[in-house]
C-alpha cells in the first residue's frame, strides 16, 4: 500500500504477461483494493522481513522483484526517512516498470538514489539507463559497498549475476 503509516494487509503485485491465463484473468477481475482468500499460508523464509533498519542500504530489483524491496523502502521512509538507500530497479523496456509512481514520490520525499535500468529504453525518456547488469554497473551506481546492506529480489538468474558481481 501507499499508506504512509504501514499496512496490516499483504500487498501483491500480479504481472500481466502475455499468454498468461492466470495472471491475465487476475489482472482482468481484480483491481487495487480487491480482497483474495488465500488456500494456504504464504510461503516465505522471513528473507524480506527487515528486523533491524540498515544505515546504507542497497536494493536490488528486477521485474516484479520489486513488490517486497518496495515494502522495504517504504518502511525506511516511515521509520528512518534520512537514511541514504539506493535502488536499481531493472526491467526489459519501460513498459515493464511497476510502481514508478510510488518510487518517483519516495525519491522526492526521502532522497532515495533512484536507478531504472532496462534493456531498452526509450530515447525520449532519459531518465531510464538502457543497460545490462555488470560489475561495471554495479560500481558505477552503488560505490563502494563494503559498508552497504544489499537486499536483492529478482528472477534466480540474476540473484545470481548479483552474488557473483558482488563477491568480485
Amino acid at each position: 500500500t501507499t499508506d504512509s503509516q504501514g499496512s496490516d494487509t499483504l500487498d501483491i503485485t500480479v504481472k500481466r504477461v502475455r499468454d498468461g491465463r492466470v495472471s491475465n484473468a487476475i489482472n482482468d477481475t481484480l483491481h487495487k483494493g480487491s480482497y483474495l482468500t488465500l488456500v494456504g499460508v504464504p510461503q516465505s523464509d522471513g528473507n524480506f522481513i527487515m528486523k533491524a533498519l540498515p544505515k546504507r542500504p542497497v536494493f536490488i530489483a528486477g521485474g516484479v522483484g520489486i513488490t517486497p524491496i518496495i515494502s522495504m523502502i517504504r518502511k525506511l521512509h516511515r521509520e528512518a526517512p534520512n537514511t541514504e538507500a539506493t535502488l536499481l530497479y531493472f526491467n526489459r523496456d519501460a513498459e515493464s516498470i511497476i510502481f514508478e509512481q510510488d518510487l518517483r514520490v519516495l525519491e522526492m520525499q526521502m532522497g532515495l538514489k533512484l536507478h531504472l535500468i532496462c534493456n531498452q529504453a526509450p530515447s525520449s525518456r532519459r531518465e531510464l539507463v538502457q543497460a545490462s547488469l555488470s560489475h561495471a554497473l554495479l560500481e558505477e551506481r552503488i560505490g563502494e559497498l563494503a559498508d552497504a546492506d544489499v537486499y536483492v529480489c529478482a528472477p534466480t538468474g540474476m540473484i545470481a549475476a548479483v552474488k557473483g558481481h558482488l563477491l568480485t
